[in-house]
């Protein structure tokens, strides 16, 4: 009696199970590696998101800033035209010293530069026109005359501009009612007893040489010590004009000295967006609304403010420049993104020296239950042929099987 068993089944079981673990364990390091380089993308595309996301709030601060500094400069400017008008109101015997000299007080150009100057225009209506000329004959100004000539039903002439260079003894004379856009501000200070500031304008003060955008400011002066309450008796009242001139480039180069170079400035007069609207230009690069030039990307941030000033409107437009963006950290989103990507590839190299190892072993089970079926082969072979009668039981004397003999 022979105690026999046949384990074919169990081996073939056994080897789809081991081919199917050898072609999980094949994929399993790539499958790895390719989820890590996802992480470490997603990983790095967040951490630049917040990089560029705490730049963007820092430009946005930087624009206030800017947008801050021009409105405050205008607002000084403003109280000096006011404490211009209260001096003419409380001393309307004031003469052009008294003028210089009060002006010379204010020390505004050397604590406020970007103005041009402070000055008064007087109104003056047709029918005073001539004595007016003849008394500015007879204070010793032998060839003055308001300017441009022509008969018009009133007029206005700057009288006092302090401090009086030859760049302000162009304006002397000159009726800034002949002129529309001028016209159009002094009309509305008039009739609202506000500052009102003007549209870009060419001030006759600029030469050909490097001439500049300019914008005035006026504050009206009526003969009373209280503005009047309506727009007829503010018409009747008017004496004259307090304003400032303004060179852009100057008053902006005041403004900000040489702390630009982080932000690119362009201001444009109203809602404009055209070269002919552009009033400043930090880099004079002739960019606008939308338009890089010099630039091989777009520049990384940009922002609209409008700022509305004594009645009109400036847009200004700020985009960030090279030395704006080079501060923005992205070294830590490369950093992150390389040590996920590090410890995925050590995975990868982990999961692929795993998967040699019981390949390894798969191979060499997989050599002795080959020998295993070899044998049971060669044994099943003997049984089958034995001239011997050989019969197999089980432990109780079942017999199972028996062979031809």
């Amino acid at each position: 009696t022979i105690s026999m068993t046949a384990p074919s089944e169990a081996i073939a079981a056994q080897d789809d199970s081991s081919s199917l673990a050898t072609l999980v364990w094949g994929w399993l390091p790539w499958v790895a590696l390719l989820v890590s380089m996802l992480f470490s993308l997603v990983v790095f595309l967040h951490q630049r998101d917040i990089a560029e996301e705490e730049a963007r709030l820092r430009f946005s601060f930087r624009a206030k800033e800017v947008s801050g500094a021009v409105r405050e400069r205008l607002a000084t400017y403003e109280s000096l035209l006011q404490a211009g008008t209260t001096f003419l109101r409380t001393a309307p015997l004031a003469d052009r010293n008294d003028w210089q000299r009060f002006v010379a007080g204010l020390e505004v150009q050397n604590k406020f530069p970007g103005i041009q100057g402070m000055g008064f225009a007087r109104y003056i209506p047709a029918t005073a026109l001539h004595e007016h000329q003849e008394n500015m004959r007879a204070a010793g100004f032998s060839d003055y005359g308001v300017r441009p000539a022509g008969d018009r039903a009133e007029y206005t002439s700057i009288i006092w501009l302090e401090p009086f260079d030859w760049r302000n003894r162009r304006a002397f004379g000159y009726d800034m009612f002949s002129e529309p856009t001028r016209r159009a501000a002094m009309e509305r200070a008039r009739d609202t007893g506000e500052p009102a500031l003007t549209r870009k304008v060419k001030l006759v003060q600029e030469t050909n040489e490097a001439p500049q955008a300019g914008f005035l400011i006026y504050l009206p002066l009526y003969r009373y010590l209280e503005s009047p309450q309506d727009v007829a008796r503010r018409r009747e009242a008017l004496t004259g004009y307090v304003y400032a001139p303004f060179r852009m480039n100057d008053l902006m180069h005041g403004i900000f000295g040489e702390r630009r170079e982080d932000v690119d400035l362009e201001i444009y007069d109203g809602d404009g967006a055209s070269a002919d609207d552009l009033m400043f230009d930090s880099d004079a690069s002739g960019r606008t609304l939308g338009i890089s030039h010099g630039r091989a990307a777009p520049p990384m941030f940009e922002q609209v403010v409008d700022l509305e000033l004594y009645g009109h409107r400036w847009r200004l437009h700020l985009a960030s420049t090279e030395v704006f963006e080079a501060t923005v950290d992205r070294a830590w989103a490369w950093g992150l993104a390389a040590f996920c990507f590090v410890v995925g590839l050590l995975l990868f190299q982990g999961l692929r020296a795993s998967a040699h190892t019981r390949s390894k072993a798969l191979r060499l089970a997989g050599g002795m239950t080959s020998k295993l079926a070899e044998r049971e082969a060669r044994l099943r072979a003997l049984f089958e042929s034995i001239h011997d009668a050989v019969i197999v039981a089980d432990g109780k004397g079942m017999i199972e099987s028996c062979n031809p003999a």
